[in-house]
């Protein structure tokens, strides 16, 4: 409590970018600091270190999760980008394997994005596999890759976001966006579909202090 305090009163005292975000799933306030980002909220937080390469540690109230990702940018066209990566989870996996030998402790996607960006509107598409598991076998003492635990996870994940930028108001900027996933199989059975919308507020914590200081 005491590290996160401090990085809060640092990056307020620096001026950088912040966002709150609301929607029907969650809400948090998000910190940026190049490499660096924080976002604190409810039913999850988030650190997120790095941009094409990074860490990201999540926690929320069961399921504290590492995640560790890269992609690479394939094409970069003006108005669309397409890249490629692969993400690796670590820690309370939701549905995990666990007979009493052996333990499931990780999962890896491989991963397709593709982004459309105009002067308002942003359009993002993302397809991910669930290919291997990690798993420990405690008998044994030994970690080991294993196909993928289909009980736990639809294998395929498509996952559809947009956005739209309205009229900045005093240096705050309001973005209305949506988020769906479809979860499926390889046999085209869909599951566990889910939706959100919600509401961005972005400004800098220099603006957001010169808004709400009090006047002498």
């Amino acid at each position: 409590m005491p590290l996160i305090a401090f990085l809060m009163f640092s990056t307020f005292a620096m001026g950088i970018p912040i966002d709150l975000s609301i929607s029907n799933n969650e809400a948090f306030l998000g910190l940026t600091a190049t490499p660096l980002r924080m976002e604190i909220g409810y039913p999850r937080s988030s650190v997120l270190l790095g941009n094409n390469t990074y860490i990201e540690i999540t926690t929320d109230e069961s399921t504290p999760l590492v995640s560790l990702k890269t992609s690479v940018n394939s094409i970069n066209f003006k108005i669309w980008s397409l890249s490629f990566g692969e993400t690796s989870k670590f820690g309370q996996l939701e549905g995990r394997l666990d007979n009493g030998k052996i333990l499931e402790i990780g999962r890896n996607f491989i991963t397709a994005n593709t982004e459309l960006s105009f002067s308002r509107a942003v359009l993002k598409m993302e397809y991910s596999r669930f290919y291997s598991s990690f798993n420990y076998n405690s008998s044994k003492k030994m970690i080991f890759l294993a196909p993928p635990n289909y009980n736990g996870e639809e294998p395929n994940v498509l996952s559809m976001y947009a956005s739209y930028s309205l009229n900045s108001y005093k240096d705050f900027k309001f973005t209305l966006f949506t988020h769906m996933k479809l979860h499926f199989s390889d046999a085209f059975v869909f599951e566990n579909p889910s939706y959100e919308v919600g509401v961005s507020i972005s400004t800098t914590t220099e603006n957001l202090q010169n808004t709400f200081q009090m006047p002498h």
